[in-house]
């Protein structure tokens, strides 16, 4: 297996990959649209773990700042194929998103994980990662 920024080519797979974390893709226009655009901005990690040639997971993260926190990395999406998972897959993939984060001056990753998501939560623990506080999200669609 190998790690490595993801690329155009892996569109087909980043696409399976998002319907495997439950956001299944319905324009694959729109969404190369959204991966030229993301992948032009030098902060933004995608990362890829491909064995044989094929994309198995992937993990995405971008910087996170404000007035109060600054420095700190969030993981938007981490997946791996479910027949891929207990393989070492996300493992290698969330060390070397905590690599380049900290090659971008980054002293801080943080996640939000489903509240369903039990194995998800013993993943990250596992890495590291401590449960800092529970939250509610609230959602409000903008209209045009």
């Amino acid at each position: 297996m190998i790690i490595r920024k993801a690329e155009i080519n892996d569109l087909t797979d980043l696409e399976r990959l998002a319907g495997v974390l439950g956001y299944p893709i319905a324009d694959n226009t729109e969404f190369a649209k959204r991966f030229e655009k993301i992948s032009a901005q030098p902060e933004h990690i995608i990362l890829v773990a491909v064995e044989d040639g094929v994309v198995h997971g992937y993990i995405e993260s971008a910087p996170y700042s404000t007035l109060i926190i600054q420095h700190v990395y969030i993981v938007l999406g981490l997946v791996v194929d479910t027949d891929f998972q207990d393989r070492g897959f996300g493992g290698q993939l969330i060390e070397a998103l905590e690599t380049e984060a900290k090659n971008c001056g980054a002293d801080q990753i943080i996640l939000n994980s489903g509240e369903r998501r039990h194995l998800a939560h013993e993943f990250y623990e596992k890495h590291g990662y401590e449960l800092d506080h529970l939250q509610k999200k609230f959602v409000k669609i903008l209209s045009s």
